[in-house]
């Protein structure tokens, strides 16, 4: 029972929330699990054995179904699901949720790096506010690693995100507006009787003498002006527009490929992790690939360089290399790596870039001939010689046999 419930709380959960005919509750993490179970030792509570996806109370009985809310919270609670992708620095992310009291609901830290954790708990209606933290300040997402994470209330989805800085927040209860008061209607005056006529005779009223009229006098019409009015004269502008300023710089991206074309790939990633120029599918050796990607100014990038092979493109199997250039000056240059390399950089304007040199991560060797010697392939996975396989046999077809 306990290994079940492990392999649900940490499954990957796959099309709609929850549980569903389609995909169950999801992908199993068994490493998320050994994680799980290692946390929770063997004595957790665990539920009665019921099969399918009754065994998760809180998912629908079909796929067509609407979700339904977990049945295990009281009237005046809701459920409450998150799912966590950690980064490659997981002890720095934590969470909470918090009443509207600013009570502290729910929490969770102390996370292992690369893993996934689900969440799931009742929590008070009143909870209105999840709030999610990275102590370093460079959120889940993606200079270190591709995290994310994702949250639920009664099954409906509420937020997700991961490329945040040092906190982001999502409201987890519903917004009603505030309608505006009608003022009652004002009544209208009773009016006041009206009081009965006097019966006294009415004596006819005396005429009065019609007077003459006076004639008025007429006025000779005013002459028109002879000369028009001369308008007054339009001041050109003393000072010239203001040009646009400037808000993206071109830089230039060379690749030259190795021996091995089709193993290279590189991306540039702003801060939020998106994806603002790419390159792959190469197929010609020693050849020269360029592209010239308009960037915007005083906004962070990293530039990733990747191999498949895991020996880089220099220098064992042909001299391949990567730049950038701002016009004539090359700021970032490079070639010999293994798996992949980053780079960190700033564009101040058009003419100024800044690199951060400490951010150059990768797993770098002395040169590639001695990558080849960092681990021995087994039969079937890719080879260039025979050294790389621990058969030392490499077929024909460049497979391990």
């Amino acid at each position: 029972k306990h290994i079940r419930e492990a392999l649900i709380q940490s499954a990957q959960d796959l099309g709609p929330a929850g549980c569903d005919n389609a995909y169950g509750f999801g992908l199993v993490d068994a490493k998320a699990a050994y994680n799980y179970l290692t946390e929770k030792g063997c004595n957790f509570t665990v539920g009665e054995t019921l099969g399918g996806c009754n065994q998760c109370q809180e998912c629908s009985s079909s796929p067509t179904s609407s979700p339904v809310a977990f049945p295990g919270c009281p009237d005046d609670q809701k459920y409450f699901k998150l799912s966590i992708v950690t980064d490659d620095y997981g002890s720095e992310t934590s969470w909470r949720v918090t009443s509207s009291t600013n009570n502290n609901i729910a929490s969770g830290s102390g996370y292992l790096s690369n893993n996934v954790y689900n969440e799931r708990h009742c929590i008070p209606n009143n909870a209105c506010t999840f709030e999610i933290y990275d102590s370093y300040g460079d959120g889940i997402c993606c200079g270190y690693g591709q995290g994310s994470y994702k949250v639920w209330v009664d099954n409906v989805e509420k937020g997700e995100g991961g490329g945040f800085e040092s906190s982001e927040v999502v409201e987890l209860c519903a917004i009603t507006p505030i309608m505006p008061t009608t003022p009652a209607p004002t009544l209208l005056p009773t009016p006041l009787p009206t009081p009965a006529p006097t019966l006294f005779p009415t004596p006819v009223p005396t005429p009065l003498p019609t007077p003459v009229p006076t004639l008025a006098p007429t006025l000779s019409p005013t002459p028109s002006p002879l000369t028009p009015p001369t308008p007054a004269p339009t001041l050109a502008p003393l000072n010239p527009p203001t040009p646009a300023p400037v808000t993206c710089v071109t830089v230039k991206i060379d690749i030259l490929t190795d021996d091995y074309p089709e193993e290279t790939e590189w991306n540039i990633l702003d801060k939020y992790g998106n994806n603002v120029a790419s390159g792959s599918d190469y197929n010609q050796r020693t050849t020269n690939y360029s592209q010239e990607p308009c960037l915007e100014v005083e906004r962070v990038y990293t530039f990733s360089m990747s191999d498949s092979y895991g020996d880089g493109i220099c220098c064992g199997y042909g001299n391949g290399s990567y730049k950038l250039s701002l016009g004539d000056a090359i700021f970032i240059e490079g070639g010999e790596f293994s798996s992949s390399i980053q780079h960190k950089f700033v564009l101040e304007d058009q003419d100024t870039v800044l690199v951060d040199h400490s951010t150059c991560v990768s797993d770098t060797v002395n040169g590639a001939n001695q990558a080849h010697n960092i681990f021995k392939r087994v039969i079937g996975e890719k080879c260039k010689e025979d050294q790389h396989c621990s058969s030392d046999r490499c077929g024909g077809n460049g497979i391990c046999e």
